[in-house]
């Protein structure tokens, strides 16, 4: 078969050429009635979105139709009623079409116009829900759509529409890199509508996700129960993932190619809010490069090498980011570029690919899944910490991630293999990570001793090598110790104890933990935690894991700290948190789960779509618009 009628034959297998033309058409019809519900049921409550434009966060109540309020509920209603016709069998298909159109006409008529088409308005889903709900908990065949083939179907549909939305905002995106005029991207999109309004949610997604310890041992009672009324054998249901893992090796050429085309991207990314489309004066973007413009500048100043690290060491930031403050003026020589400022706005350019390319191997070493790693670094070339890092300057947090992730990939490795080269690199590692940013070191050492002393419990690796990196681990605590009685400065536990006291963390928090996570994920640091889709494929891997798997041990570990944060700590001690988390890892888990089902493969498509064209949409706010 050639290429052409296979790409044919695919498309119309996905679109259900061979299906049954009702149940193609009551799929469509759903989509439809979603797509529409979803702006009318959302402008009905008033749900409050926050549109991030021109470097700020609005607060504002969903409000918009896809044509007017009016033609919108026509549309629903008209579909609802077609749907029901459609789906149901015997007398029902002309009852239920009657009697929804019937209730709405008594509304109509006692309550007046407006309110009873909103009640039918936002009866129509729930209805369609229950009656399907109803249908199969009975057992009975009323209904023409409950089977696998029509499910898969209205997934596809679903997929398709998504895939849709997303190519013409991505489209709209690109469009000032080719019109210089910005007021081009003032286009309404769709794509954003929706995404506004999914990732309201976003706040309670991402609890949900920090939550995964506790909801896995409630799902695993629950199972139990399950197991025992059915009298089922447990060891039937326990979801696997080592299968998927050993399943997904990829060529090492394309491994080269898709791993090259992510650092790419993440280049392009972090290179978009310096054009001139965007950025026409060369306003600053990073939060905090002038702090360290300022660091670099006094290390340019020194008058010897001496007092050069002396400078780095000690003096400029307290001494908690020497390597880092060292790394920049070591461009600044080698690009022999005067203003310091320059290099600073463009390190992402450098840490951006850099980060890809190290969580890549992370999750390969973890998951021991090409695919699951390639999807990974893909999500980290659009993730949190690429674009938070470049809008809040969050340089030192950013190269001390890089840092940490690559420890924890020597580590891994000597848990498996007994090597004196691997558990050199970890020890080098892990001492660079502590002059690299002291408090990214804390939260990376707290998470390996705690790593650690799991894998002792559960005897899963050798007790010698548990040993060996704890000790290690001990002694770059220890050298943190020594560091202060020489330079004089905090220690790390100290810094943070202290960054603690001056956010007011501690249990006074407690009481206002929705509010500071809110704020962390809606409005601080430019609102780049709110993110719907990510949440969402985080929940699914938490869901789908296996607790036996070091890389769930891992992301378990990581999120149990972003829910201490957010039970005792202030929006700002959250979000540092959040984004030393690698939200990005179980999301590609959870996405490698999907594109391997095959209901959910086509789901994959529109992700990618999204995120790619929603990273670019942030990116280009970031230089705020003068007022002339």
């Amino acid at each position: 078969m050639s290429i052409k009628k296979q790409v044919t034959f695919n498309l119309s297998r996905v679109i259900g050429s061979n299906s049954n033309p009702i149940s193609i058409a009551t799929s469509a019809s759903f989509v439809l009635i979603s797509l529409f519900y979803a702006y009318s049921i959302a402008s009905y409550l008033k749900v409050t979105t926050y549109p991030f434009l021109n470097r700020i966060i609005y607060y504002q109540f969903f409000q918009s139709f896809i044509f007017s309020q009016f033609i919108d509920y026509i549309i629903i209603i008209s579909l609802t009623a077609a749907w029901f016709v459609l789906s149901a069998n015997g007398k029902l298909r002309f009852v239920l079409p009657a009697i929804y159109c019937g209730g709405l006409t008594l509304l109509t008529v006692a309550t007046g116009a407006h309110l009873g088409f909103d009640i039918t308005i936002i009866m129509s889903i729930p209805l369609i829900t229950a009656l399907l709900i109803f249908n199969r908990s009975l057992g009975q065949k009323r209904l023409k759509v409950l089977n696998d083939k029509s499910n898969t179907l209205l997934i596809n549909y679903f997929a398709i529409a998504g895939t849709v939305i997303g190519i013409i905002g991505l489209f709209n995106y690109l469009i000032p890199f080719f019109y210089v005029s910005r007021d081009l991207t003032f286009i309404r999109n769709y794509e954003y509508d929706l995404y506004l309004l999914l990732s309201s949610f976003s706040a309670v997604l991402l609890l949900l996700l920090l939550s995964c310890v506790p909801l896995k041992l409630l799902i695993k009672e629950f199972k139990t129960v399950i197991l025992r009324v059915k009298r089922i054998d447990n060891t039937h249901c326990v979801v696997s993932n080592n299968d998927d893992y050993n399943n997904g090796s990829v060529n090492s050429k394309y491994k080269f190619i898709y791993v090259s085309l992510f650092m790419l991207l993440s280049f392009a990314i972090a290179l978009i809010p310096h054009q001139h489309q965007f950025n026409p004066n060369g306003q600053q973007v990073g939060v905090d490069t002038d702090y360290y413009a300022n660091w670099i500048n006094a290390l340019n100043h020194a008058t010897d090498y001496r007092d050069f690290f002396h400078q780095a060491f000690v003096v400029q930031s307290f001494g908690d980011k020497p390597l880092v403050l060292i790394f920049l003026f070591t461009i600044n020589k080698f690009l022999n570029v005067a203003d310091s400022y320059f290099i600073v706005e463009h390190v992402p350019l450098i840490l951006g690919p850099l980060l890809v390319l190290v969580v890549f191997y992370l999750t390969r070493e973890m998951t021991s899944d090409d695919k699951q790693a390639l999807i990974a670094s893909f999500l980290t070339s659009i993730s949190f910490q690429i674009t938070v890092g470049i809008y809040a300057g969050f340089y030192a947090n950013w190269f001390a991630l890089i840092i940490g992730y690559l420890s924890f990939v020597f580590l891994c490795k000597f848990l498996r293999y007994s090597s004196k080269l691997n558990l050199t690199l970890f020890s080098i590692l892990i001492m660079v990570l502590l002059f690299s940013h002291v408090h990214t070191w804390s939260v990376m050492v707290a998470v390996m001793s705690v790593l650690l002393l799991i894998l002792i419990k559960v005897k899963q690796y050798s007790k010698k090598r548990i040993g060996l990196l704890l000790i290690i681990i001990a002694c770059s605590v220890l050298l943190d110790v020594v560091r202060t009685s020489v330079t004089g400065s905090m220690t790390g536990i100290e810094k943070d104890i202290e960054f603690a006291k001056a956010t007011g963390t501690g249990i006074e928090q407690f009481a206002i933990r929705w509010g500071n996570l809110t704020r962390s994920v809606y409005s601080f640091l430019g609102g780049q935690f709110n993110n719907f889709i990510i949440f969402s494929l985080g929940l699914y891997w938490a869901f789908q894991s296996n607790t036996r798997d070091i890389s769930s041990k891992f992301l378990m570990i990581f999120m149990s700290i972003g829910l201490i944060a957010f039970l005792i700590g202030d929006y700002r001690v959250q979000a540092r948190i959040f984004y030393v988390i690698p939200f990005q890892i179980p999301a590609a888990i959870g996405l490698s789960s999907l594109w391997k089902s095959g209901r959910g493969s086509l789901i994959a498509i529109p992700v990618c779509i999204w995120l790619i064209s929603l990273t670019i949409r942030a990116v280009m706010n970031f230089p705020a618009v003068q007022s002339t």
